[in-house]
C-alpha cells in the first residue's frame, strides 16, 4: 500500500472517531446537562417571573421597616448595635464641658460584660464639680437615647479654696455606669437623635449651712459691725461706719454681710441682720452708743 493511501485511511479513521465521540457527547452528557439547566431555569422563572408581585412585596416590607424604625425612634431609649468603646468618652466630654474651672471629670473603661442577651461596657466616671453640673451629668446619662444606666453613685462634699481666697463648695463623685449594646439591630433605630434633655440649676444639697469663713467685702459695702448710730431722721438713720464716714441709710439698704432691717424711732435704735458664715445675727445700734456699749 502506498504511503499516501495509508495516511488517507488514518485521517479518515480519526475523523470517523471524532464524529462518533462528538455525537455521543452531544446526545449523552451534554443533553443531560442541558436538561438540568432547563429545569433550573423553569424553577427560577416560576419564582421570579412575576416581578410585579416581588416589587409589591418589597414595597410592603419597606413600609413595615419604616414603621418599626419610627416606633424605635419614638421610644425613649434604644439599644444600639455594636457601638465603639470610645463613644461614651465623647458623651461624657459633651456633658461635662461646662464644668466649673476648678472642677474636672475623668472616665475609665472597666471592661466588657454580658447581661442576658445584651452586652454592656462598664465605665468609672469620677471627679469633682458644682452640684448642679454633677446632677446634670447624671441626668444626661440616665435619660440618654442610647441605653445607659448608673449602677452605683458616691457623692460627698468637697470644698476647695480658689486663688482669690474664696471657698468653692463642690462635690466629689464616683459613678459606675453601664452602656448597653447588642449584636441584633432589631432593638436599634437606624437614626439616633439624642433626647432633648432640659437642664436646670438645682440647690446644692451639700452646701454647708454653717461655714468657717466669712466672705470678703469685695463689693465695698458699708461695714456697720463697729458702727455708731448718730441720729434718726424721717428719711432714715445716719450711721457712722468703720472708715469714719457718716451716711444716711434707709430700711432695706444693703450693708456688708446683710441688710438694715428695722428703724425704731421710739426706742432710738436700728437693727441690722448679718449673715456670718451661715449664722444669722441681729446687730442693734443705739443712739450715741457703740456696739461695745461705750457712750460717745
Amino acid at each position: 500500500m502506498k504511503l499516501k493511501t495509508k495516511n488517507a485511511i488514518i485521517l479518515l479513521t480519526i475523523l470517523v472517531v471524532s464524529i462518533i465521540s462528538g455525537v455521543g457527547f452531544t446526545s449523552g452528557y451534554q443533553k443531560n446537562e442541558l436538561n438540568k439547566k432547563n429545569k433550573k431555569l423553569t424553577e427560577l422563572r416560576k419564582m421570579f417571573g412575576n416581578t410585579g408581585k416581588q416589587t409589591s412585596e418589597l414595597s410592603e416590607v419597606e413600609k413595615e421597616a419604616a414603621r418599626i424604625d419610627s416606633l424605635l425612634e419614638l421610644n425613649p431609649v434604644n439599644i444600639p448595635k455594636n457601638i465603639p468603646e470610645e463613644k461614651f468618652y465623647d458623651f461624657v466630654n459633651k456633658y461635662s464641658s461646662e464644668f466649673f474651672i476648678y472642677a474636672g471629670v475623668s472616665t475609665e473603661f472597666a471592661g466588657l460584660k454580658t447581661d442576658g442577651k445584651l452586652n454592656y461596657y462598664e465605665y468609672k466616671v469620677y471627679g469633682n464639680g458644682r452640684y448642679t453640673d454633677v446632677f446634670n451629668l447624671i441626668k444626661a446619662i440616665e435619660y440618654s437615647k442610647e441605653l445607659k444606666k448608673i449602677e452605683s453613685a458616691e457623692i460627698k462634699a468637697n470644698t476647695i479654696v480658689s486663688p482669690d481666697g474664696l471657698a468653692k463648695y463642690l462635690v466629689a463623685f464616683t459613678l459606675k455606669v453601664k452602656v448597653y449594646f447588642t449584636d441584633n439591630e432589631k432593638y436599634a433605630s437606624s437614626k439616633i437623635t439624642e433626647n432633648n434633655i432640659e437642664f436646670r440649676p438645682v440647690y446644692n444639697a451639700y452646701y454647708p449651712l454653717i461655714r468657717n469663713e466669712i466672705l470678703p467685702n469685695i463689693m465695698k459695702l458699708p461695714d456697720v459691725q463697729n458702727g455708731l448710730l448718730v441720729s434718726l431722721v424721717p428719711q432714715g438713720a445716719f450711721i457712722k461706719i468703720n472708715d469714719g464716714n457718716t451716711m444716711l441709710m434707709k430700711k432695706g439698704d444693703q450693708v456688708y454681710l446683710g441688710y438694715l432691717t428695722e428703724i425704731d424711732y421710739s426706742m432710738g435704735n436700728v437693727t441690722f441682720s448679718l449673715n456670718k458664715g451661715g449664722i444669722i445675727e441681729d446687730l442693734v445700734l443705739e443712739l450715741g452708743v457703740k456696739k461695745t456699749g461705750r457712750k460717745q
